[in-house]
Parts: C-alpha cells; structure tokens; sequence
C-alpha cells in the first residue's frame, strides 16, 4: 500500500472511531432509544450523510453475508431504503393521524406493529 493510501485507510479508520465516540457520548446523555443520527453528527461534527457512508453500506455488506438482508430481492441499498420509506411512512401516518386512526377504531401502535411483522415476514431469510 503506498503512502497515499496508507494515509486515507489511517483517516477513515479514526473518522469511524470518532463517530463512535459520539455516538457512545450522545447515548449516555440521552440514552440508546432517543439517540438520532443528527445528534451524533452534531457531536462528531460531521454531516449525517458521512455518517451513513461510514455505517449503513457496511451493515448492508454484514446482512447480506449472514442472511439477516435476502439479497434475492434485489440491491440491497434500494431494499433498504424501500423498507425504510415504508416503515417512515407507517409512523408517520400512526402518529400524525393517531385521532382519525382512533375515530376508525384501529390503534395507531397497532398499525406499527402489523407493519414491522409484515416487514419481518417478508424479508425473512427463508420466506
């Protein structure tokens, strides 16, 4: 590896520690269930878009290997960001539409709920 390319694999390796390293500080402040991929970004002093070149393309890479992503449905990226929409959606309409959801006699959690079942059915391994 030549010196250039020693320097930049140096550079990301300490990027990633540091993104860590907020991500860690950011949890003991406001716990794993509240912490956002802005609040890390704001204590790492990156952008959120950094951060998902850092993490989300190597969690894509661990589930396809270990089966947890069917690749069989396609690029991983596109899958993950239909499922992300989705399931964005679905909160969205939960939370923003919780009274009208009610009025219809259907519980907002419960629609989460249903959803992330589907989801889970779906991208099972083994279908």
């Amino acid at each position: 590896m030549n010196y250039l390319a020693e320097r930049r694999q140096e550079e990301k390796e300490r990027r990633r520690a540091e993104i860590l390293d907020a991500a860690e500080g950011v949890a003991a402040s406001v716990g794993w269930d509240e912490l956002t991929m802005d609040q890390v970004a704001r204590r790492a002093r990156l952008s959120r878009a950094l951060l998902y070149v850092y993490f989300k393309d190597k969690v894509l890479e661990t589930g396809v290997r270990d089966g947890s992503i069917r690749a069989d449905l396609g690029d991983p990226r596109v899958v993950s960001n239909a499922l992300w929409g989705m399931t964005h959606g679905v909160v969205q309409l939960a939370s923003t539409k919780a009274k009208l959801l009610a009025h219809h006699g259907v519980d907002g959690r419960a629609v989460i709920e249903q959803t992330l079942a589907m989801a889970t059915r779906a991208l099972a391994a083994n279908p």
